[in-house]
């Protein structure tokens, strides 16, 4: 019971801290472009930049929206 009680309080604060806005980002959450699975790699105030783990393209993206500052056909979202 011991050890379930560790489990449950490890995820439960990998939860809480699991960003619910793309405004909430830090360096090295992940986040899905068009599907594909990325890393975010530096954020500012208004965007942040992420690459993706398969292809390691890299886009810039807007913190309010979510699409791309470059190109916008691609849109960044969370995994909820």
């Amino acid at each position: 019971m011991q050890k379930i009680n560790e489990e449950y309080c490890l995820i439960n604060k990998a939860l809480k801290e699991f960003p619910k806005f793309l405004k909430d980002l830090k360096v090295g959450h992940t986040i899905f472009v068009n599907g594909s699975e990325c890393i975010v790699t530096s954020v500012s105030e208004k965007t942040f930049t992420a690459v993706a783990k398969i292809s390691k393209r890299k886009a810039m993206f807007d913190k309010e929206t979510g699409y791309g500052i470059f190109n916008f056909k691609i849109r960044a979202i969370l995994f909820n």
